[in-house]
């Protein structure tokens, strides 16, 4: 019979034996890393509630929730509050069960409004779908060729020319003051909140 089990993410011996899991399941995405867990801690006061499922001292399953109460989006866990996808892997649906059942009671107990995963697959009822979110993954495990010919639409493609043309550079730097002030004022002209200077 397996345990479940809260990881604290300040516990070395937490952190690592996450960090393990989600860097060598295929499935996982950076925004499962233990340390984003403590930079919205620190950042934003946001608790998260991330517990792994373990057997024989090995890991079949991990789920991760944030925990944010919000004016305009209510009280509510969600998986991946500043990313796409993430927050639930299991080995099989039993574990996924076992998972998903003690998020259920975990929500009860903080009285949350709803939950919301953020994942590329869909779960089994009572979980709906809300399809109305799109992501696009660029893989850059090829060549910058391939990606170019394979991966670019023909459209990007003239567009990327065109910005060369017209004398549109790009230069590597530390200088964050620049690029944060470009980044805010585009995100929030897009009706988004953007971070504090010191995510960055």
């Amino acid at each position: 019979m397996g345990e479940l089990r809260r990881i604290q993410f300040k516990k070395k011996g937490d952190f690592e034996l996450w960090q393990n899991y989600i860097q060598t399941n295929d499935e996982a995405h950076c925004s499962d890393l233990g340390a984003w867990r403590l930079l919205y801690q620190e950042l934003y006061g946001i608790d998260d509630y991330s517990y792994v499922y373990l057997q024989d001292d090995k890991i079949l399953g991990v789920v991760s929730l944030y925990h944010i109460k919000s004016k305009l989006m209510g009280n509510m866990l969600v998986s991946c509050p500043y990313f796409g996808y993430g927050g639930l892997y299991a080995d099989n649906q039993q574990i996924k069960s076992i998972l998903l059942n003690h998020v259920s009671e975990l929500a009860k107990s903080l009285g949350v409004d709803y939950i919301e995963f953020r994942l590329n697959h869909a779960l089994n009822t009572p979980y709906q779908v809300n399809s109305g979110f799109m992501e696009y993954d660029l893989f850059t495990n090829k060549s910058s060729d391939q990606i170019w010919k394979e991966s670019l639409s023909s459209n990007v493609r003239q567009n990327i020319r065109k910005s060369e043309k017209a004398g549109l550079n790009f230069k590597i730097t530390t200088e964050i003051d620049g690029i944060y002030d470009l980044l805010s004022k585009t995100i929030r002209a897009h009706g988004t909140p953007f971070h504090s200077k010191k995510y960055f």
